[in-house]
């Protein structure tokens, strides 16, 4: 309850937004729509009223006219005007809705655009204490709101306030008395109105503060499905995604029961007024009491014009209300927004830095970063760098280095001191234009979910093929792109998850190449590369250098040795600066420094040798989905049906007030046509007693309609409400228990599998319980009223009860549209490039990319606006459409009824309540309809969701099968070769090695050499193309894949850290550790050291991605976050690729104490030196195998690549 209530507090006291400020971007043409369709929806308002009026004309020439042949003459006519009015009613509707929904994709597009362009340039800052991901899923969620509401739900609003009017016009026109009758029900029907709309538009809007949390959580659950797999927390995930979900599941049933009690007091209170309407009635006409308005005596069929009248006044009620809420939530949004929108985009000073020469000057800087202002990462910093020359920043992780960068590219200010280029204060350049002089290289390269062309061109949007293949071939990726069979058009993957973390870092350095700037950052930018290709690419970036101002955060001495000046950092201040040569005379931090890495380099010589082993590869498809099984299409429902026989009790519940509403309305009828016939008898003398015992029984029924409704809607809603809550938990751990192979098909991108599962799974809701509640209701209203109906004609209680299905449709289909939207369209497309956009936010500005990634998002929302223009028509036609059902529907019985009683004999008393009981079951149409919104895309949104739990992965991590035998970390590789199923190139081939239990295997190799993939095989996020795995001699495919997922840990070169505290991400790794045991494995992993620094320790926010932490931190917080699990085998992917030399030589010794099988993957060829044997691949083969002594007297690559370092 406490979470419910904390989620209500945040919808309530929002700011609103004026008419005004939500047409903003409307254009005359828009103007021009609104005056049209405000024209058609008049015409549509108005009708209603007409087939009122045409009603009573109906009853009163029943009275009127003796002679049969004018009786039918008259009802003939008026089937005509009827029918008439009804072609009229689909046109208008047609018009009206067309011109709405134009007006509000424009307005939405527009909104779109400029929201999405003012996040995407606000400064990084901004998002420190913000998750990026969440604010890129709420432009889809806000624009929508406003696409709707400047849209239909503005139409709504005037045709239910137009037609309000006219019914009350028409109500007095007929008779003033029983007019002011009606006004006494009128704030009763108001009352239970706000009660619908309460539980209805507003519990929307509660529910959607809840799933915008759920779903970021979501989407960061599936981009990072790899770490959450290999740490068997797919269960737990789901589990969290569905404890953020928990406060929907009673406020979904309490919404239910306050829904059906407004709709239950709605009808109760009808049936009462039809009582006492008629009862009043009977004495206005046996006293013959004029009208006091017209002067005129009351006539029976009026008192039936009036009543529907009133009726559809009150309905209309209904529909202002949840459509004037959904005005102030847009209203709300645009609120939201237009703070953002407005606020300046930040550019900078006014000098533009046409051309610069690159002097840096840091004077005295202080800095903390916002999230947390108490710690300072540089203290009075200073450092003068000259144009061209080249500096490394050097020192232990936390120091301060990277910051530097930050600030240079201005992601943020100093809080105090300046930093000038060219002696010109950054705060006062165009930052954009500083900036496009700037190129950078991250030690975590990001890459986009596009192709290596596309990502090649962030630096340099209009770059031609050849200058891209030119930067390729500096940063020496180009001869692995084109052995991809899509070549530069290759995919990349999320977050270039196709890739090796070699090959992202080479295609970021081929961006910052084409760049061509003037002043280089690179933080880490070699750091993934082998000891070989490091030095070809260091290389081409001393030729890149040349010429330009060069910053460079590194920490290895092979990669600084060379730079014109070298700052020794610690505590956020220089302690030592000079040439490599100066400071190793000094002896001091940094001598030390370059020892412990030459620690175990002193085998070096100056001979190098080289040997490249290439093959032909065969092809593998990719897989881009689910199967999808026919038993699923064919038995859907049956299948839904099983499911929620889990809730049978309140199932039960459901079907037993179904069948008693049901049957309520026809039995209403039948008293309605009992209080018509009163009426329209020749002897008054009858009517006032009558009519009053009539009103006895509606009381009786009025209170069973309370029960009935109110039970009906709160028991199907409950059953939804646990129907879809279990759903949501077994469909997102299906999705992350999919084969790895899944999520490397560009078609299932984490942004758009998360929309997916939140729209989807509300979409639901529309079927299961509520299609079989329906199903009962309308069954039994039609039904009871043929059976009531039947008795005094069938013939004309089977036309009507045939025209109902029709009536259903067409309130279903135009009411329902007017609840979810005329226009059901999906941004999937755009969301996905804001995710990729807000995910990549450093490198989108870095590079000034704000632009394309604007242009991209309109292309896409603009492509979804004219889909909706589309859909408007269809749209546009049910809603004209309902109201033409039911002309058509009196119309028909009114010729009919006049046929019957002019060729068969059959007296008027009879027609009228054959007419009237089966005619009222239209109203448990209209319950029908607002109990099942939208039951075709529930179906189809079950149908996709049933897909995903019941897919079976070949490699199946859900499953109990396989052996659980103890492990002690035996493992062999027999010929193993392997194909990426996006790719068309062998990775690994013949692949033969074994690694005995406590042993360490180190392996190095060049980038791409199919080093990692060693990794993700043992994980068995994939399976061999060829040969086997064996662990303690079993084959990998024979042993139950999560027990062997829980005997290895894996950390990664990028560890991937979740949106929470520290604590909580050390507990990924083992849920039941204890205190005691995390603090001993940050001790192990040396992060004891900085997180004693915070003041709130373990529980300090990391923020989304880790972001409030630097690399090393991050390595030294998944280090420890593997040990917490205990394993037999240790997998260190690069693990301490961002750690200084003396933090990763504690690491390894608390490591090597462990007594366990651990395979190091390096480039720092220092990193494996002690391991048991080291193997070293190539172009996936291994060419070299053996302890670091045998290897380095070969004399062969694995010295090459030592002496290279």
């Amino acid at each position: 309850m406490k979470d419910t209530e904390n989620l209500i507090s945040k919808v309530q006291e929002p700011k609103i937004a004026s008419l005004k400020e939500m047409f903003r971007y409307a254009s005359k043409l828009d103007y021009l729509l609104l005056v049209i369709g405000l024209f058609a929806t008049i015409g549509h308002a108005v009708l209603p009223g007409f087939l009122a009026l045409q009603m009573g004309y109906i009853f009163n020439g029943i009275d009127a006219t003796s002679s049969l042949d004018e009786f039918y003459e008259a009802e003939v006519g008026i089937a005509k005007m009827l029918f008439t009015l009804g072609i009229m009613a689909l046109f208008i509707g047609i018009i009206a809705v067309t011109c709405y929904i134009r007006v509000g994709t424009d307005q939405s597009l527009q909104f779109r655009y400029h929201y999405f362009r003012a996040l995407i340039n606000k400064p990084l800052s901004y998002y420190d204490k913000k998750n990026a991901m969440q604010m890129a899923g709420s432009i889809d969620m806000e624009c929508s709101t406003i696409e709707q509401a400047a849209g239909e739900k503005i139409m709504v609003f005037f045709d239910a306030i137009f037609m309000f009017i006219n019914s009350w016009f028409i109500a007095f026109y007929v008779s003033a008395q029983l007019g002011l009758l009606a006004l006494v029900q009128l704030p009763i029907q108001i009352f239970a109105g706000k009660i619908i709309e309460g539980s209805g538009m507003k519990a929307v809007f509660r529910l959607q503060a809840a799933y915008r949390d759920a779903g970021g959580f979501s989407e960061e659950a599936l981009y990072e499905v790899r770490t959450i797999a290999a740490y068997n927390n797919q269960e737990s995930m789901a589990k969290q995604y569905q404890d953020k979900l928990r406060p929907c599941l009673e406020m979904q049933t309490k919404d239910g029961f306050t829904f059906g009690l407004g709709w239950s007091l709605y009808y109760a209170t009808l049936f009462i007024f039809q009582g006492l309407l008629f009862w009043l009635a009977s004495v206005l006409m046996t006293y013959e009491q004029e009208n006091w308005l017209t002067g005129e005596e009351l006539a029976p069929g009026f008192v039936i014009t009036l009543f529907f009248a009133v009726g559809v006044s009150s309905h209309q009620l209904g529909n202002a209300l949840p459509a004037l809420q959904y005005l102030t939530k847009a209203r709300t949004s645009v609120a939201t927004m237009l703070p953002i929108i407005d606020a300046p985009i930040d550019e900078g000073g006014n000098i533009e830095a046409v051309t610069i020469k690159g002097k840096i000057t840091f004077e005295k800087v202080t800095f903390s970063y916002p999230s947390n202002p108490d710690n300072q990462i540089l203290k009075n910093f200073s450092l003068n760098i000259d144009p061209g020359q080249v500096v490394a920043l050097v020192g232990p992780t936390g120091c301060g280095k990277s910051t530097i960068v930050n600030l240079i590219e201005q992601f943020y200010g100093p809080d105090s001191g300046t930093i000038s280029i060219d002696n010109v204060d950054t705060r006062n350049f165009n930052t954009a234009s500083l900036r496009s002089h700037i190129g950078i290289v991250s030690q975590e390269p990001i890459l986009f979910n596009a192709s290596i062309k596309h990502n090649i061109l962030v630096g340099r949007p209009y770059a031609t093929d050849r200058q891209i293949v030119e930067a390729a071939k500096s940063a020496g990726i180009h001869d692995i792109i084109i052995k991809l069979p899509q070549q530069y058009d290759t995919l990349v993957g999320p977050k270039g998850s196709q890739l090796s973390g070699g090959q992202k870092q080479r295609i970021a350095i081929a961006r910052a190449i084409i760049r061509n700037p003037k002043i280089l950052l690179l933080d880490e930018a070699t750091s993934a590369l082998d000891n070989k290709t490091q030095a070809e690419v260091q290389e081409t970036l001393n030729k890149l250098m040349e010429g330009r101002t060069t910053i460079m955060v590194a920490q290895r001495v092979s990669t600084v040795r060379k730079a014109h000046m070298i700052c020794v950092m610690d505590g956020g201040r220089i302690q030592d600066m000079g040439t490599h040569e100066e400071l190793i005379s000094r002896e001091g931090i940094y001598a030390n420094f370059v020892k412990m890495q030459a620690a175990g380099d002193e085998d070096k010589s100056a001979e190098k040798k080289e040997q490249l082993i290439k093959k032909n590869v065969e092809a593998n498809k990719p897989v881009t989905g689910p199967e999808v099984h026919d038993t699923i299409q064919e038995s859907v429902f049956l299948r839904v049906l099983g499911l929620i026989t889990a809730y049978w009790k309140w199932l039960l519940l459901a079907f037993v007030c179904a069948i008693l509403a049901g049957g309520l309305f026809p039995t209403f009828g039948f008293i309605f046509a009992l209080n018509v016939t009163i009426l329209l008898s020749s002897e008054t003398g009858d009517m006032i007693t009558e009519t009053a015992t009539n009103i006895i029984y509606l009381i009786i029924e009025a209170f069973l309609v309370m029960i009935a409704l109110t039970f009906l809607t709160g028991s199907l809603s409950r059953t939804t409400a646990l129907f879809t809550f279990d759903l949501r938990f077994r469909c997102l751990n299906s999705i992350l228990n999919y084969d790895t192979k899944f999520f490397d098909s560009p078609g299932n991108h984490p942004a758009v599998l998360s929309t997916r599962l939140s729209t989807d799974c509300s979409r639901v809701n529309a079927i299961g319980g509520p299609v079989l509640g329906v199903q009962v209701l309308a069954i039994a209203a039609i039904f009871i009223a043929v059976c009531i109906g039947g008795q005094f004609s069938l013939s004309l209680s089977i036309l009507v009860a045939c025209c109902l299905p029709l009536i259903f449709i067409g309130q279903r289909k135009g009411r329902m549209a007017q609840i979810r939207g005329f226009a059901l369209v999906s941004h999937d497309r755009a969301t996905a490039v804001a995710s990729d956009s807000m995910l990549n936010l450093r490198t989108v500005q870095a590079y000034n990319y704000q632009g394309t990634c604007i242009r991209n998002y309109y292309q896409g929302a603009q492509a979804v606006a004219t889909e909706a223009k589309k859909q408007a028509l269809v749209s546009g036609f049910y809603f004209g459409y309902m109201i033409l059902t039911l002309y058509f529907m009196y119309g028909l019985a009114s010729w009919y009824g006049a046929y019957l009683v002019k060729y068969d004999g059959l007296p008027f008393e009879y027609m009228v309540f054959a007419f009237f009981s089966t005619q009222f079951a239209t109203w448990a149409m209209t319950i029908v309809g607002a109990l099942a919104p939208d039951i075709e895309s529930g179906i189809v949104a079950a149908k996709n969701l049933f897909k995903t739990i019941d897919y079976k992965p070949i490699i199946d991590a859900t499953s109990s099968i396989g052996l659980k035998n103890p492990l002690d970390g035996d493992i062999e590789f027999r010929n193993v070769s392997f194909i990426y199923p996006m790719r068309e190139v062998k990775v690994l081939n013949s692949v033969n090695f074994s690694l005995n239990p406590g042993e360490s295997l180190g392996i190095a190799g060049t980038t791409g050499s199919g080093k990692s993939t060693i990794a993700q095989l043992l994980l068995r996020f994939y399976d061999p193309t060829e040969g086997s795995i064996l662990l303690n001699g079993v084959d990998l495919k024979s042993w139950n894949l999560a027990y062997v997922r829980d005997k290895i840990a894996w950390v990664g070169q990028e560890p991937v850290l979740f949106t929470g505290t520290i604590k909580y991400n050390l507990k990924f790794g083992n849920a039941n550790a204890t205190d005691n045991e995390i603090l001993e494995a940050c001790r192990m992993a040396q992060a004891t050291e900085f997180i004693d620094k915070y003041e709130d320790g373990l529980n300090r926010n990391v923020g989304m991605k880790g972001q409030n932490l630097s690399g090393g931190q991050k390595q030294r917080i998944g280090i420890a976050r593997a040990l917490l699990k205990k394993p037999k085998i240790l997998i260190l992917d690069e693990a301490t690729s961002a750690l200084d030399t003396s933090t990763e030589r504690k690491v390894q010794e608390a490591i090597d104490n462990l007594r366990i099988s651990v395979v190091s993957i390096a480039h720092r060829l220092s990193t494996i030196k002690n391991c048991t044997n080291i193997m070293l691949l190539e172009l996936g083969n291994i060419v070299e195998f053996g302890t670091h002594d045998d290897l380095v007297s070969r004399k062969g690559m694995y010295h090459a690549l030592l002496t290279s370092a």
